[in-house]
C-alpha cells in the first residue's frame, strides 16, 4: 500500500509563502515545465490531479499530453497579451483624437462667439511684407522668387505683377509688398522664404523678413471715393480676371525643374512613431498611413495626398501633396498636435538625406537623375 501525501496546494499559489510551503509535503515537488505536482515511489512517478482529487500515475503519455496543453495555454496568452496591447493603444489614439476634435470644436465655438467689430467683414489680406531685401534687387526678381508660392496679382491697366517697392529720397529701402491671388499664397511664402537667403549666392546679404502684410484702413471705404470704371477699364479687367483663373488652375499641374518648388509639395513629420514599436509590430506602418489620410481627409486635403513613406531608420514620415497649398495646410494642422503621446514636428521638406529599410526611393523628392546631382551640391543633413 502506498503512503501518498495529502493534496498540495495550487501550482499557481504563492510557493513563497512560509504558510504555504509549510504544508508542503517534503516527498513532492513541482514540475515547472508541466506545473503539476510530483510523487516519486519505487522508481515509479505519480502526478497529483486537482479535477479528481487523487495521485496517478505518471506516463509518457501524460507527460506529453501535459507539455502540449502548458504550451497552447501559453500560446493562448501571449497571443491575448498582444492583442490586449494593441486595443489599449488604439483606445489611447481615439481619446487622444476625442481630445483634439473637443479642443477644435471649443476653438471654433470661441471664434464664432466673438463680438463683431467693424472691420470683420473685410478680406483677409493677401499679401506678404518682404523686408531686408538687397537694395539692387529689382521687381522681376522678387517676382521670380515669390510666384513659387502662388499666381501673384497684376496690374490691369498694365499687367505687371503687382509688387510695392518702397523708397526713400529715391533710394530703395529693402522693402517691399507682394500681393497674391490666393490668401493660401501667403502662408505658404512665408514658410518658404522667411529667413532664407533670396539670392543662391549670399554674398555677405542679409536673411530676408517675409511676414503677413498689414494696412492702414482707417481711410473711408463709401462708394464715393470708389474710382468709376469706363465700360472699357470693365471689359479689360474681366479678361484679366479670365486670363487669371486660366493661369491659377495651371499653376499646380506646372512641371519645373525647380527643386525648391518640387519640395514644397512634401511634409516632413517627425515625432509621429517610436521606433522600437515600429520593430515590434508590423501593422504599424498601416495604421499610421490610415490615420494620416483620415486626419488629411477631415481638413479636406486627403484627395490631393499621392504618397505616404514612413523612414524607419530616419524616424520621420514624408506625406506628398499634389500642390503647396495643401501641404502649407497639413503643415498648420499637423504641427505642435500631439499623436499617441507624440508631439508633432511637421515642416516642409528641405533635401534632407532619409533612410528606411527595404527602401523604394531613398529620397521623397523627384526620382531623376536630377536628385542625384542635386544632392552632390547639396549639404545633407541626417535628422
Amino acid at each position: 500500500m502506498i503512503d501518498f501525501p495529502k493534496q498540495p496546494p495550487s501550482p499557481s499559489a504563492d510557493l513563497k509563502d512560509p504558510d504555504i510551503t509549510a504544508q508542503i509535503d517534503p516527498r513532492i515537488y513541482l514540475d515547472q515545465e508541466t506545473k503539476s505536482w510530483i510523487f516519486e515511489d519505487k522508481n515509479a512517478e505519480y502526478e497529483y490531479n486537482f479535477e479528481s482529487k487523487e495521485w496517478s500515475k505518471r506516463t509518457q503519455a501524460t507527460i506529453t499530453s501535459k507539455r502540449d496543453s502548458v504550451a497552447a495555454q501559453l500560446d493562448k496568452e501571449e497571443e491575448e497579451n498582444k492583442l490586449n496591447i494593441k486595443r489599449i493603444r488604439k483606445e489611447k489614439m481615439q481619446k487622444l483624437k476625442d481630445e483634439i476634435t473637443r479642443l477644435k470644436n471649443e476653438k471654433s465655438a470661441a471664434t464664432t462667439s466673438k463680438p463683431l467689430d467693424s472691420n470683420s467683414n473685410e478680406k483677409p489680406v493677401s499679401a506678404v511684407y518682404v523686408s531686408k531685401l538687397p537694395l539692387d534687387i529689382t521687381k522681376d526678381e522678387l517676382a521670380q522668387s515669390f510666384s513659387k508660392y502662388g499666381i501673384i496679382s497684376e496690374d490691369y491697366n498694365t499687367s505687371q505683377p503687382r509688387i510695392k517697392m518702397y523708397y526713400d529720397n529715391d533710394k530703395f529701402k529693402g522693402e517691399a509688398v507682394v500681393f497674391y491671388h490666393a490668401v493660401e499664397s501667403v502662408r505658404l511664402a512665408i514658410e518658404m522664404m522667411d529667413n532664407t537667403y533670396i539670392r543662391p549666392s549670399s554674398n555677405g546679404e542679409s536673411r530676408i523678413s517675409v511676414q503677413p502684410a498689414q494696412f492702414d484702413n482707417t481711410r473711408s471705404k463709401s462708394t464715393e471715393e470708389r474710382p468709376v470704371l469706363s465700360a472699357e477699364k470693365r471689359k479689360l479687367l474681366l479678361q484679366k480676371k479670365e486670363s487669371l483663373k486660366k493661369r491659377l488652375t495651371q499653376w499646380d499641374d506646372d512641371v519645373t525643374s525647380n527643386e525648391k518648388e518640387k519640395e514644397a509639395k512634401i511634409v516632413l513629420v517627425k515625432q509621429m512613431f517610436r521606433e522600437e514599436e515600429l520593430k515590434s509590430d508590423p501593422m504599424l506602418e498601416l495604421d499610421l498611413k490610415e490615420d494620416i489620410q483620415e486626419e488629411c481627409d477631415k481638413i479636406g486635403i486627403g484627395n490631393d495626398i499621392t504618397k505616404i513613406t514612413v523612414y524607419d531608420i530616419t524616424g520621420v514620415v514624408t506625406i506628398k501633396f499634389k500642390n503647396p497649398i495643401s501641404s502649407s495646410t497639413c503643415i498648420s494642422n499637423f504641427n505642435g498636435r500631439f499623436f499617441d503621446g507624440l508631439k508633432l514636428q511637421a515642416s516642409f521638406y528641405r533635401g534632407e538625406k532619409l533612410e528606411k529599410s527595404n527602401p523604394d526611393k531613398e529620397n521623397p523628392g523627384d526620382d531623376s537623375e536630377r536628385l542625384a546631382s542635386f544632392t552632390k551640391e547639396t549639404a545633407k543633413v541626417n535628422l
